[in-house]
């Protein structure tokens, strides 16, 4: 795992100061290792490769010497990051302003353990407003999507189980405190009744999530 402290002074952290784990855990050293091996499959020049924020599902870098953002996976999120770039391209054809996969290269980069995905860089981004958060959610809303997407009913709480029952320093009873909560929170989820129809929404819509480019746009 990585800890804020091995930061470059940026908040983004250096995957040279991370100590070597299991090699199945996907932690800095090791996605930085798979996403070497993806770029050199495509193509891409990983040399000062950034790691952008701490590793969780995911762990993100930036690709200076590319103009592009890789995204390192557990292989067995294949399905999910295959369904990314389905949504993205999907969004790219209706002139949705949203991240685009890297194009003229074939991805998801598959290798033992790990998958890997390239992205568009949005260079210089800027934290979008609430303002502008709310009017592309609005937009975002108002799509129809296909059913060839294979988009997944919202599920508000997945992973939270598991999160908890994994998280270490957390007294017994606060993991219990935690778990009951959780099971209260799906149960009150579950009796909502929605009247609007079912159509996209953002799993984690939030301002860093939402930015604007050196256009402004």
């Amino acid at each position: 795992s990585t800890g804020a402290d091995r930061s470059d002074g940026t908040g983004r952290e250096d995957p040279s100061s991370v100590a070597l784990g299991n090699a199945d855990v996907l932690n800095a050293i090791n996605a930085h290792r798979a996403l070497v091996d993806a770029s050199q499959i495509v193509g891409l020049d990983a040399d000062g490769a950034v790691l952008l924020g701490p590793v969780s599902d995911n762990a993100v870098f930036r690709l200076p010497r590319a103009s592009v953002v890789g995204r390192v996976a557990a292989g067995r999120a294949l399905h999910r990051m295959e369904r990314e770039l389905r949504i993205a391209e999907w969004l790219a054809d209706r002139n949705f302003p949203a991240v685009r996969g890297a194009t003229g290269i074939v991805q998801p980069v598959v290798l033992p353990g790990w998958a890997v995905t390239f992205w568009v860089e949005i260079v210089s981004p800027v934290q979008a407003s609430t303002s502008e958060m709310g009017t592309l959610l609005r937009r975002l809303h108002d799509l129809q999507t296909p059913e060839e997407l294979d988009l997944e009913v919202t599920d508000p709480l997945a992973g939270v189980p598991e999160h908890i029952a994994s998280a270490t320093g957390v007294a017994t009873t606060e993991r219990a405190f935690l778990t009951d909560r959780t099971q209260q929170l799906r149960d009150s989820f579950e009796r909502l009744v929605f009247t609007a129809p079912a159509g996209p929404v953002h799993g984690d819509a939030h301002r860093k999530n939402i930015v604007r480019d050196v256009t402004g746009q």
